[in-house]
């Protein structure tokens, strides 16, 4: 059982599903899309347990401003992220701790990012959005994740990641 933090109201994944009408005629494209999204992240495997080398293996590290979406709350910030050409994506702490929470962890992308040149760009860019993170935005990143709707779009949750300060490496500050 979700508590929805702006109504105080205990949500479970039926009342999720129920709430994406708006995504097709039916319940059935709902809960499809509901299943799509929180069970993309079992395509997110053989993450390197530390950061990779910037351009080995199809990684690349991303600038502060396109990893804003993993870096919330109080322990987030820092936290460096990379994706790989084939959609695969890790954040690690600015401990170099590899980062799997629902909070700040990695996303499998199925539209990931190209910047080859300004037409791939574009149509990886919108492409990601509708793809990626829309619907992050409506659902978040998995059944646990703390933010709600509004701060998944601005990136402004402030709250405690309660599994950070369990990760070995990671000295609660």
């Amino acid at each position: 059982m979700v508590v929805d933090r702006l109504s105080g109201r205990e949500v479970n994944k039926d009342d999720w599903i129920d709430l994406i009408p708006y995504f097709g005629n039916g319940y059935k494209l709902g809960e499809n899309i509901v299943h799509v999204q929180i069970e993309r992240n079992t395509l997110n495997v053989n993450i390197p347990i530390s950061p990779p080398v910037e351009g080995v293996d199809g990684w690349t590290k991303f600038p502060d401003n396109l990893a804003k979406y993993h870096q919330l709350g109080e322990n987030g910030k820092g936290n460096e992220k990379f994706v790989n050409v084939d959609g695969r994506e890790a954040v690690y702490t600015k401990y170099d701790v590899l980062v799997t929470d629902s909070l700040n962890g990695g996303t499998y992308n199925f539209v990931p990012y190209n910047d080859s040149n300004i037409i791939t760009i574009i149509g990886t860019g919108i492409g990601h959005f509708f793809a990626d993170m829309l619907p992050y935005y409506v659902m978040g990143n998995d059944w646990s994740d703390p933010t709600n709707t509004w701060e998944r779009i601005t990136a402004t949750y402030n709250g405690n990641d309660p599994i950070w300060t369990q990760k070995p490496g990671c000295p609660n500050e």
